[in-house]
């Protein structure tokens, strides 16, 4: 009869005969090798595996004991005070930020170094995009966490088809939503008339004089301090200075109340 031998919680695999600790003889089972109790192990660490059974794991304190770039250190579940081991396992699900630097991430059930990932997908956030890429999902909205739909993508150069403003290398996409019409215009600010492509060439420079294109916006947030406003076509919104507060519009501009806006903000119209 053996004494003092406990199953580890989920395992029902015994330990090989030949290395499986017994009454007043600690084990020898290695690295990788089945086991039943933390006695069993060289390394007196029994871990759950991937199949719910246990496996001697190297012991640790930290991610520096542990395989650096594929593995890090975590708690045994049943034991979350004192033993800890070494694992490739993802502890969490996919598309999940782990480590002790943020630098490993798990995707398809395993940890993964971001620089063992020649394309960021979900995590590019997280792990970066190439130079002259960003990181954005399909709808046109900049990841700022790991998502399944995030990737890095090119921006686009002025006339080309885009879903938002991080779309285009002039950060200024018209239109808004799904308009199918929506492509990067010049970038707010830049000098425009009636041949350049600005859907609305109407902001004057206080300093110059000059007419240069405002930001095409979908939200307050796109604007900054300003407001999006739609004036005229519904999907054609773009950014303009709110004067609520003070009353200064610069010079060519009238500072008028939005009809209709329950906070009665003002904003600067053009003329």
């Amino acid at each position: 009869m053996l004494v003092g031998v406990v199953l580890l919680a989920g395992c029902d695999r015994p330990a090989p005969a030949g290395c499986r600790s017994a009454l007043g003889r600690a084990g020898t089972c290695g690295i990788g090798e089945s086991c039943a109790t933390s006695l069993d192990c060289e390394s007196s660490n029994c871990a759950p595996d991937a199949t719910g059974h246990g496996t001697c794991a190297a012991s640790c304190t930290s991610a520096a004991d542990c395989a650096m770039g594929t593995e890090i250190c975590i708690a045994e579940p049943d034991d979350p005070g004192t033993r800890r081991h070494c694992t490739s396992t993802c502890p969490g699900t996919d598309y999940h930020v782990v480590g002790d630097t943020g630098e490993l991430v798990c995707f398809e059930g395993r940890l993964h170094a971001c620089s063992d990932l020649g394309d960021p997908g979900p995590f590019c956030d997280v792990c970066r995009c190439a130079a002259g890429e960003r990181c954005w999902d399909p709808a046109g909205i900049e990841c700022r966490a790991a998502m399944p739909a995030c990737a890095c993508l090119a921006p686009q150069p002025v006339g080309e088809p885009c879903l938002s403003n991080v779309g285009c290398i002039s950060f200024n996409c018209s239109g808004s939503g799904t308009s199918p019409t929506r492509h990067c215009q010049v970038a707010a600010g830049a000098p425009c008339d009636a041949t350049t492509d600005c859907i609305h060439c109407d902001d004057v420079s206080e300093a110059t004089g000059a007419t240069t294109c405002r930001q095409s916006c979908e939200r307050d947030a796109d604007c900054g301090t300003g407001i999006c406003l739609a004036l005229g076509d519904p999907v054609e919104l773009a950014c303009y200075v709110d004067c609520t507060v003070d009353g200064h519009c610069e010079a060519g501009t009238v500072c008028t109340t939005i009809q209709g806006d329950p906070r009665a903000r003002r904003y600067c119209r053009p003329g």
